[in-house]
């Protein structure tokens, strides 16, 4: 599985297309497709626009709109022969004149389901295209539809493990307290989770408390490393992109972007570790434009991870 967050070793084992000075590859699983460009051995600046991606007869024009590191997908659908802009259809980051990127296929008009055929060129870099064969489908997310009420259980209850078919009941506003992120997630035991996965089963949570939201993902019954980007978190109506910038310990900066507020990059909102492919995280609220108060319905879904979100409350 690719994780969008700049590293790139996880695409040491898929094939790439030598393109003038540049290498170029795409992936696709679940409802994303991925792509890659290493422009790392040329002197200008890695190709930021113009990428064309066909996935099965349908086509578009990607390009990169952002700055630092941190970027979100722009396109023109160019299957109708209208050009019909398409905003904010994915992310990306460019870090070391290198880019990884993530569409995320549910943003697109056209729907796929199977097998699909993935190219990307670009012709300022050269001639040729890079291509690959890939089980994806649109329909993976819609699960998304249906959230998982995940309220935090008292000290001692037992847990309860909930897949995405089925919906537990919040009834009232539940907080927690007591959640380090140390690497040491047995301070999770007694927070209900659902159950999600494609390659294997990860566990995912989240909670809350006055000052923090706490999210959580076990995938250690998972083939996959566990994802650091493309989480969904929501908090009432607003809406957060978040990811994971390595720190190269093992400890990871959060990082967002608002979605409530034209994709502004928020930069560092909280802190999180990953160990023996188990991840939590925490957010400070204080870090974030909007302040809350009273109850708030608090989600979170990544579809890299598996169908299904996780449901707390915040006051």
């Amino acid at each position: 599985m690719v994780n969008v967050d700049g590293l790139y070793s996880d695409w040491d084992s898929i094939a790439k297309t030598s393109i003038g000075s540049s290498n170029l590859a795409i992936t696709g699983t679940g409802s994303h497709v991925y792509f890659y460009v290493d422009a790392s051995k040329q002197s200008s600046a890695v190709k930021l626009s113009d990428y064309n991606v066909k996935i099965g007869s349908s086509t578009y024009k990607i390009s990169l709109s952002g700055s630092g590191e941190n970027y979100i997908l722009q396109g023109q659908d160019q299957t109708t022969g209208n050009s019909t802009t398409l905003n904010d259809i994915g992310a990306a980051v460019v870090k070391d004149n290198k880019i990884e990127a993530d569409i995320d296929l549910t943003k697109l008009p056209e729907t796929f389901n199977g097998m699909q055929t993935l190219t990307i060129l670009n012709d300022s870099l050269g001639s040729g295209e890079a291509t690959s064969l890939n089980d994806i489908s649109t329909t993976a997310a819609t699960d998304l539809a249906n959230e998982v009420a995940m309220p935090t259980l008292a000290s001692g209850s037992s847990d309860t493990i909930a897949d995405s078919s089925n919906v537990a009941s919040a009834t009232n506003s539940m907080t927690t307290s007591g959640i380090t992120i140390d690497g040491d997630d047995s301070d999770w035991d007694n927070v209900a989770k659902i159950q999600t996965g494609y390659s294997g089963t990860n566990d995912v949570a989240v909670a809350t408390d006055s000052k923090h939201v706490y999210f959580y993902v076990n995938g250690t019954n998972s083939t996959s490393p566990v994802a650091t980007n493309s989480y969904q978190l929501n908090i009432g109506s607003n809406g957060y992109y978040v990811s994971l910038i390595s720190n190269g310990d093992g400890t990871y900066n959060v990082q967002a972007q608002d979605q409530s507020n034209n994709w502004v990059q928020l930069g560092t909102i909280g802190t999180a570790t990953i160990k023996n492919n188990v991840l939590e995280a925490q957010i400070n609220l204080s870090d974030l434009p909007q302040k809350y108060s009273g109850v708030q319905t608090v989600s979170l879904s990544n579809q890299q991870v598996g169908p299904g979100t996780a449901t707390n409350m915040v006051i």
